[in-house]
């Protein structure tokens, strides 16, 4: 016996790509259902057409996440070595405690670098560097058009995070205050929670029907294959 799937399981794509699948000689009454969940999901969001959709199936796909990434990797190198070249200049590694204020003055100018370099690109270009070699760009997720820059803000704030858990290690350091006070332990288990958040953050995008994380929802954007 042939068991229908149950289609109201389905996010928008994949009852897109059901039914450009589909036999619908051999399944006239799966296409109605499946057409059926759609338009309920179009009545749930207008602003989203089925052309928009029908096009987002590809642009929406699995490979945004990985692409994504490499974007993002390609942006922190930027960022990493604007760093190396301020270390020497903005760095006293003199002193028993050198190593801690190189990571603390390290960290806070490379996340801060990081940020300040996606608010400006992202915000002017709609795209980062990374994001341009790997084609893809940043959009309002209703509109589809240009983000504001209240937008782009509200999607650095995991970064922006970064920015102040090591402006106050910096501040620990620039005053000379012993570092044993904030031990090894602590640092430690604060850098693998932030991991393991930013990590959180990408896997929900596998549940979102436009492949959004946490902060692309906050911050009502999408990233998407440019044009």
């Amino acid at each position: 016996m042939d068991v229908s799937p149950d289609y109201s399981k389905y996010n928008i794509i994949d009852l897109f790509e059901a039914l450009d699948s589909l036999d619908e000689a051999e399944y006239p009454e799966r296409r109605e259902e499946i057409k059926r969940h759609i338009n309920a999901r179009l009545l749930d969001n207008p602003a989203i057409s089925e052309e928009c959709l029908l096009k987002s199936a590809d642009e929406y796909s699995f490979f945004i996440l990985w692409r994504r990434l490499l974007a993002f990797a390609i942006d922190a190198s930027i960022a990493g070595l604007f760093t190396y070249f301020l270390l020497d200049l903005i760095i006293n590694t003199g002193g028993d405690d050198w190593a801690y204020r190189e990571l603390a003055f390290c960290g806070f100018i490379f996340s801060s670098s990081l940020v300040v370099y996606r608010i400006f690109c992202q915000a002017l270009f709609r795209f980062t560097i990374g994001k341009y070699v790997f084609g893809i760009k940043l959009a309002d997720s209703l509109a589809e058009g240009d983000p504001k820059l209240r937008q782009v803000c509200i999607r650095e704030c995991f970064l922006l995070l970064t920015v102040i858990y090591f402006w106050i290690l910096a501040e620990f350091a620039l005053y000379n205050i012993p570092f044993h006070v904030l031990p090894d332990f602590s640092v430690l288990v604060s850098f693998i929670i932030y991991i393991l958040v930013m990590f959180a953050d990408l896997l929900f995008s596998l549940s979102s029907d436009k492949r959004q994380t946490v902060h692309d929802i906050l911050a009502k954007t999408v990233v998407m294959r440019k044009e």
